[in-house]
């Protein structure tokens, strides 16, 4: 803060990390002048020793010479519009910052929200690799980390970074990636801590070595870090590729949570700077669990599923029309009436992917909420998820689909002497035949593709096929006299014939067996527990009284939910003579069916975490600012 006193003096005031300021102070007057700072800077470490936040305070002031000098090299940077334009506006201000006198120091305390510990070892359970960027102090900085189960300093192999102890830094991060190659062999977790003095240093000269470093860890710790520096590491693990999440409360957070892929601003207490500048907003840290275990699954899922389907379909649609445009020259003719090609995404396929985008989920929220292992799964090839071969499998499903209507239905099976009042069925009753088929096989996919079976997915199935056979029943009945469409009588005709209803119940049957059998043996011998934790959530929740569902498993007593994770199943787990000892009480004390509490106690173990390997994708990155903590 510049200040233009009445007398024309002019100040300078600056508040900071005690390890910037005291660097920038003057040289000492006096001899009290030294042992004031000497004291202030043994309180500064007592109290950061004792998790309390520290800042030192200091002023310059200005002649008018030193003032109109440097204020017009301060309007230039701030006019600046290149990609420099912050580097050079932290010069300009780091250059007034000089020679200044000391004026004192403060600190505080800074409690944690409620929850924040458990958040953070959730979050650290679901894989997630955290990164606290702090202006702290370094001992306030492991206290709050220790504090917030962030690392345990009893267990966990923490590693100092310190380019003051006069080591190298490129000697220091060599040391610590040995260190934390030994300690993940171990199964230990392990995290580094960092100053905003060694990380300046670190990410101009050993910028790659660092990132590796931090590809290994479980956490780390950066403090003193100015905001430049934070959005300068969240932009490290973006440009791999890396999903990157940034939490912050303050301003201090805005370009962080800029810079990183997803921002959250959190509610607080110093503005609304965070929120305004983030993605979404927040308001309590304690949130963030539900917004990514529950929220940001269902979201993923749901997309995921709901782009590829859409795709799907549509490509399914116009490759039919492609093949049939072989086989008339490219003379324009289309293989479907103009107005099913209209409704077909319109009306006839609308409610499936609407249903699917919008209320599908594959587990409920109160199982991912307690066990955040199945958050790592996300990464599994056999996850719902958006992904190269996901996507590469539905092109080739689509691609057989088309292929095998157009060629068996169409061309195998065309219906050519249906006569009725001297009309014949033609082009129009097999077009008929083709597009039931078709819409028949695309609608059955979109149930194979829900993950959750509610009345409004039943609802949409339904509709969809009474939606395209009431349309074509209500358009056959329009003369062709009014010119407006050539179906007249031919839904009547085709639907009045055996062997169109058997075409339709065979096709429909040759397409859904293959996939049938591969997603049965897909998920009894290639199973995730993904894929057995529905199981177990489907069974107890069938076997529990309607109010335990309806209370999410919160209400305690005889019929409480139980925590159902499918950490491994048996042979033959719904089997009432080899269910375990724990199955046979927990039926008895839940009234459960012999096959809900087998499931129910084989996959519950609270003491147990489901992990995968993650070595097929990056870990996530999750940068948080301490204050939101």
């Amino acid at each position: 803060v510049v200040l233009r006193e009445k007398d024309g003096t002019i100040r300078m005031y600056t508040k900071g990390a005690d390890s910037s300021v005291m660097s920038r102070l003057g040289e000492p007057t006096s001899d009290y002048d030294t042992q004031e700072r000497k004291h202030a800077q043994a309180f500064l470490d007592k109290c950061a020793d004792n998790g309390l936040r520290t800042l030192a305070c200091g002023e310059r002031i200005f002649t008018q010479a030193e003032f109109a000098e440097w204020k017009v090299k301060w309007d230039d940077a701030c006019l600046t519009t290149g990609a420099d334009r912050d580097d050079k506006i932290h010069n300009i201000a780091l250059e007034g910052e000089n020679h200044m006198t000391f004026v004192g120091c403060t600190a505080i305390e800074d409690r944690l929200q409620d929850e924040v510990p458990e958040t953070i070892h959730f979050l650290l359970k679901c894989g997630i690799v955290i990164w606290v960027l702090t202006g702290d102090k370094r001992e306030t900085a492991v206290n709050i980390a220790g504090t917030s189960r962030l690392l345990n300093q009893k267990t966990d192999l923490i590693i100092h970074i310190d380019t003051a102890t006069g080591v190298p830094a490129g000697e220091q991060i060599e040391d610590a990636k040995r260190k934390v190659a030994e300690a993940n062999v171990e199964g230990r977790k392990s995290t580094f801590i960092v100053d905003g003095r060694s990380l300046e240093c670190i990410l101009e000269d050993h910028y790659v070595a660092f990132r590796n470093l931090g590809l290994m860890v479980t956490s780390a710790v950066c403090c003193r870090v100015t905001p430049l520096q934070k959005s300068r590491v969240v932009k490290m693990f973006k440009d791999l590729g890396n999903t990157c999440l940034g939490v912050g409360d303050g301003a201090n957070d805005v370009s962080m949570i800029q810079e990183a892929r997803v921002g959250i601003g959190i509610l607080g207490l110093e503005g609304s700077q965070a929120e305004r500048a983030a993605d979404y907003a927040i308001p309590r840290f304690k949130h963030l669990r539900r917004l990514l275990a529950v929220h940001g699954r269902f979201s993923l899922i749901r997309n995921s599923n709901l782009i590829q389907y859409s795709f799907y379909k549509n490509i399914v649609f116009a490759l039919t029309q492609v093949f049939f445009n072989f086989y008339t020259g490219f003379s324009g003719q289309t293989a479907y009436d103009s107005w099913v090609n209209i409704f077909f995404n319109m009306a006839f396929t609308l409610l499936p992917p609407m249903v699917m985008g919008i209320l599908d989920f594959d587990v409920r929220s109160s199982y991912l909420l307690r066990h955040p292992g199945l958050y790592s799964e996300l990464r599994s090839p056999f996850a719902v998820r958006m992904s190269r071969s996901s996507s590469f499998l539905w092109l080739v499903l689509a691609l057989y689909h088309s292929v095998l209507i157009y060629y068996g239905v169409f061309r195998g099976f065309t219906i050519t002497n249906i006569v009725n009042e001297g009309r014949e069925g033609g082009l129009w009753c097999s077009s008929t035949l083709m597009m039931s088929v078709l819409l028949t096989v695309v609608i059955f996919q979109a149930a194979l593709a829900f993950l959750s079976w509610t009345w409004v997915h039943a609802a949409s199935i339904i509709l969809s096929f009474l939606s395209y056979t009431g349309f074509i029943f209500i358009y056959s009945v329009v003369p062709p006299e009014i010119g407006i469409g050539d179906y007249y009588k031919v839904p009547g005709t085709a639907y009045s014939r055996t062997n169109f209803w058997l075409n339709i119940i065979l096709w429909t049957i040759a397409f859904a067996a293959p996939q049938l059998a591969v997603l049965v043996v897909r998920r009894s011998w290639f199973g995730i527990h993904m894929h057995r934790a529905r199981v177990g959530d489907f069974l107890a929740k069938k076997s529990l009284p309607w109010h335990s569902i309806n209370n999410g498993g919160k209400a305690g007593g005889k019929h409480a939910t139980e925590e159902p994770l499918l950490a491994g199943m048996m042979a033959n787990p719904y089997s009432e003579d080899s269910a375990p000892p724990e199955a046979v009480a927990l039926r008895q004390s839940m009234s459960l069916s012999p096959q809900a509490a087998s499931a129910a106690s084989l996959i519950h173990n609270k003491n147990k975490q489901v992990t995968t390997p993650q070595k097929s994708l990056p870990p996530t990155q999750l940068h948080l600012d301490d204050d939101d903590i």
